[in-house]
């Protein structure tokens, strides 16, 4: 599934409203804080103006309707691991395009954590058996933030 597609049936089909879903990459020089305010996690992200730093990691987030916000962080390491992992560690995608399959990662990872109900068992099997290409460790949070990720790259993974 593309980062697109993962995007699309996330709003269509969580058992909760969202409002917004997106995807960044954190580039050295940004800054990404995870902070826990009476009981509440967020995360607040300041990227460097005009950063063509090295990548070292990504986030997604998803704000849902009711303002709680559902994000997964993961570190350049993560990233490398799903790409050595996946079946197309070598494609163009993943060496041509790092950034766009690094915020695809995310926000498959992310994803992969939101309540979904299908209309018929076929989507859900054809969700599931592409959600477990990816096996890594996880950072997980309940918690609002979006480059455009309709221009995700649609393969590599």
């Amino acid at each position: 599934i593309s980062g697109k597609g993962m995007k699309k049936l996330a709003k269509q089909h969580s058992t909760r409203p969202s409002r917004d879903i997106y995807a960044k990459v954190i580039r050295q020089g940004d800054e990404l804080v995870e902070t826990v305010v009476n009981g509440e996690p967020s995360i607040n992200f300041k990227p460097k103006m005009l950063n063509d730093g090295e990548i070292i990691g990504a986030f997604a987030v998803c704000l849902f309707a009711d303002g709680v916000m559902q994000y997964e962080i993961l570190t350049k390491n993560e990233i490398d691991t799903i790409r050595r992992k996946s079946k197309a560690a070598n494609s163009p995608a993943w060496k041509d395009f790092y950034g766009e399959m690094a915020r695809k990662s995310a926000m498959k990872r992310l994803c992969k954590n939101i309540d979904i109900e299908f209309d018929n068992p076929n989507q859900r099997d054809a969700y599931d058996s592409d959600m477990a290409l990816d096996d890594g460790k996880s950072m997980r949070a309940e918690q609002p933030m979006m480059e455009n990720s309709e221009d995700f790259i649609e393969d590599g993974e």
